[in-house]
């Protein structure tokens, strides 16, 4: 699938934002695993920061946290940004978060 990781992550953040945190849940986990079969870099960047993003919604579920997003904003936006930068994209990340 062409950009499929990329795909899910995005649709990912769109169902968080709409408090769909099974249908997050369900294509998290689809983006990491064709970020693991497809070892593409800038999809695994661009799942970090939509991780990071998530974080900063309202009543995320705790077991949610605890299985998708249990490094903290900050960190998946510092992960997403050093791949960025080895790709040589001019990108910045908002890493100076709080959580």
């Amino acid at each position: 699938m062409q950009g499929g990781g990329i795909a899910y992550s995005l649709y990912a953040l769109i169902a968080s934002r709409k408090g769909n945190w099974q249908g997050a849940a369900e294509r998290l986990a689809l983006s990491e695993s064709l970020c693991k079969q497809m070892n593409k870099p800038l999809w695994l960047a661009i799942l970090l920061w939509v991780k990071g993003e998530m974080l900063q919604g309202q009543n995320i579920p705790t077991d949610f946290i605890e299985r998708y997003l249990h490094k903290g904003r900050s960190a998946y936006h510092a992960e997403a940004q050093l791949i960025f930068a080895k790709l040589g994209w001019k990108h910045e990340v908002d890493t100076e978060s709080t959580q």
